[in-house]
């Protein structure tokens, strides 16, 4: 693939490469969007979203690791999310693979079944359980238990704990420190952070 667009090409033959920040209307939601569409904004250093290609690209060449996330969305909204077929799943582990200078790969995932495919067709990828907080499964916090008969193939499955709050997960049925039962457990725990933790 080519050097991604300035702001002197075009990224198609009907989209120009943006040259400010672009609005977007409030009824439109980013999930409604073509990518073309989406190439109208610009990141806050200028440049237009890149695809996931122009992204591995970027990693490979620079020689660092990716944590791509795989997010499964329902057809209609309210509806149940859809899962990604096998094939999907093989063109995606495909693009990864191909670029050799990639220091470390994660893949991470809510859904047990992306992570499963991982699992078989990719097993010296860490892979990342996401779980964190919240009314339902698969949001509440995992259990170490839950991780060891659950979790897909857990020899090397982490989890990252998101909302993560003073050590324990408030809302939970008991208090749990999720973060020290599972490294006790000998489980990797990746934390994220964000601005209401």
């Amino acid at each position: 693939s080519g050097p991604l667009p300035t702001e002197e090409t075009t990224t198609n033959s009907t989209t120009p490469v943006p040259n400010g920040p672009c609005v977007l209307d409030h009824g439109p939601r980013v999930g409604d969007l073509t990518f073309a569409e989406l190439q109208r904004f610009e990141l806050v250093n200028g440049e237009p979203i890149p695809t996931f290609a122009e992204f591995l690209d970027l990693a490979d060449e620079a020689g660092v690791g990716v944590l791509p996330e795989i997010k499964y969305f329902p057809e209609v909204e309210g509806g149940p999310p859809v899962p990604w077929s096998e094939e999907r799943l093989a063109e995606y582990r495909s693009m990864i693979v191909e670029r050799t200078d990639l220091t470390s790969v994660l893949v991470g995932s809510f859904e047990e079944s992306a992570l499963a495919y991982f699992a078989a067709n990719q097993p010296e990828w860490t892979r990342v359980w996401f779980r964190g907080i919240g009314a339902s499964d698969p949001f509440q916090p995992p259990t170490v238990e839950e991780m060891r008969t659950r979790a897909p193939s857990a020899n090397v499955l982490g989890v990252i704990n998101v909302l993560y709050i003073s050590g324990v997960f408030p809302g939970a049925p008991a208090a749990v420190a999720v973060p020290r039962a599972l490294a006790d457990a000998g489980i990797p725990v990746y934390e994220r952070f964000n601005v209401i933790t």
